[in-house]
């Protein structure tokens, strides 16, 4: 045991375990096949914005902002084509990731007590959250919360100020930082909403000294000026309605209550939260008395998100309900770890590498899954290629995300259908026009299937269509429509001649 501490208590060794994790996870967020059906989505939006000159809300309807689009749709304008944009997509995602854990580095390295180098590197918090991204294959891919993720860490390397070279933290004040971290923090709100509980992170993570909170008036002015001139700005700027950010939150709560639910991810999520609770009470028994009071409110203000985050998204329990919660964990980590004497505790270095190592061994198991199972992003795009092998430029498609080839219009304003509960879409619609006089065309797949006869129509279809509307569903398919064998759920127009796509 005392070699295996003397081992990972070595700085040689400990960057060289830190190159390895990293590495893996880099590959890991490259290849994987992440979440082919909001990855499809977003790629699509981007394609009908970059290609189509089509306007979010206007042209086709979609309940996100659309900040994440705006920079995949760079890859169109930029003379790129095809369903190659996936790659561009997640390249993204791990510029995002790289950035992620270049703050958390650096807020380390700000965060650290005393004058003396750390044995070895504080990445507590990023093997964490790549830990997690390995568990959950969905957490990072290509969704609005990615590129909020960016701006969050930026917003948060301008506010948290680093420490002098005598070990004081420099007193003055910058507010052009300030309204600067506000812009990057606006900017990571109008990516995802899911980034509002956040704030608490410039209150509850001291820039200045090891105090409970910092309730510096001014720079919280200047933070929450530079963040209403983004959302402002942006919006004006690039010609979208503030009304309809708010119609987004609208629209996605009343959304999020229609329909059975998901519970899938409660076993993992529940294991996670006891290994999480194990490592914060060992945390808080190492920590300096002084410490704990600050330890103690980010993890009561832990709670708050999970709790927050379950209400919000409850019934269906996704793992993007819990970004906000996890991006805390990250932090909360690097923080706590931070503040401890790591030569009085040498305990520190020898669970970080370990932790770093295990996730290191899991992350490349993950990897030769994905490659030997065939699901890489890869395989996705060759997918999407011999999909759209289908279609025409002129022609439309009606199919769930997973199956859409991105780069073909679609038969309805309501573009690809959700296909976890019966008629959850048009039930929502109904709903919010009825309840808010929201001025929104009705939804009716079966009406666009009829009039526009998109070349491809999803089988599941009949399982996503109100009762009432599934007979003459079932009519269409046997009537108009074959199924192709090597996309079994699929069916083709009968006057389309199928590709040889071998």
């Amino acid at each position: 045991m005392n070699m295996i501490v003397r081992f990972f208590s070595t700085p040689r060794a400990s960057k060289r375990v830190f190159i390895l994790f990293m590495l893996a996870w880099v590959a890991f967020l490259a290849v994987q096949q992440g979440d082919n059906f909001d990855e499809s989505e977003h790629a699509h939006d981007a394609w009908l914005m970059g290609c189509a000159g089509k306007r979010p809300y206007r042209d086709f309807f979609h309940i996100n902002n659309p900040l994440l689009w705006d920079l995949l749709k760079t890859y169109y304008l930029a003379g790129g084509t095809g369903t190659s944009i996936l790659y561009y997509g997640r390249a993204l995602v791990v510029l995002s990731a790289l950035i992620f854990a270049y703050g958390l580095m650096t807020f380390a390295k700000r965060w650290s007590s005393g004058g003396r180098p750390s044995p070895s590197p504080n990445i507590f918090g990023i093997s964490t959250i790549a830990f997690l991204s390995c568990l959950f294959p969905r957490l990072f891919v290509i969704r609005p919360e990615i590129a909020g993720v960016m701006f969050f860490t930026g917003s948060l390397i301008l506010w948290i100020r680093p420490q002098g070279d005598s070990g004081m933290v420099k007193k003055h004040t910058n507010p052009l930082k300030d309204f600067l971290s506000g812009m990057f923090f606006g900017a990571a709100i109008y990516a995802s909403p899911r980034f509002i509980p956040l704030c608490g992170v410039f209150v509850l993570f001291p820039a200045e000294t090891l105090t409970s909170l910092e309730l510096n008036l001014k720079r919280l002015i200047n933070l929450l000026l530079g963040c209403v001139v983004f959302i402002i700005g942006y919006t004006a700027v690039m010609g979208y309605s503030l009304s309809q950010l708010c119609f987004n939150i609208l629209f996605t709560i009343a959304l999020g209550k229609v329909g059975d639910g998901y519970y899938g991810l409660v076993t993992k999520l529940l294991t996670v939260a006891a290994v999480v609770s194990l490592a914060l009470i060992w945390f808080w028994v190492i920590t300096s008395r002084e410490a704990r009071r600050i330890l103690s409110l980010q993890v009561a203000y832990f709670v708050v998100l999970v709790v927050l985050s379950y209400v919000l998204g409850a019934p269906f329990l996704y793992i993007q309900v819990f970004f906000a919660p996890i991006i805390w964990l990250a932090l909360l980590l690097t923080h706590t770890v931070a503040r401890i004497d790591q030569h009085a505790h040498r305990s520190i270095p020898l669970a970080t590498g370990l932790f770093s190592a295990l996730c290191a061994i899991f992350i490349l198991v993950s990897i030769h899954h994905n490659i030997t199972g065939k699901t890489t992003i890869i395989d996705s795009v060759r997918f999407k290629k011999k999909l759209l092998a289908f279609v025409d430029p002129s022609d439309k498609v009606l199919v769930r995300a997973a199956l859409h080839p991105i780069c073909v219009d679609d038969a309805s304003f309501y573009a690809m259908p959700m296909v976890d509960y019966e008629n959850r879409l048009g039930t929502t619609v109904h709903m919010v026009k009825e309840k808010w006089g929201f001025d929104l065309p009705e939804c009716n797949y079966l009406n666009d299937i009829v009039t526009q006869r998109p070349v491809l129509l999803d089988f599941m279809m009949v399982y996503i269509l109100p009762r009432s509307d599934r007979s003459e569903f079932i009519t269409i398919l046997n009537r108009d429509y074959y199924p192709y064998p090597q996309f079994r759920d699929i069916g083709i127009l009968k006057n389309r001649q199928a590709p040889d796509i071998r």
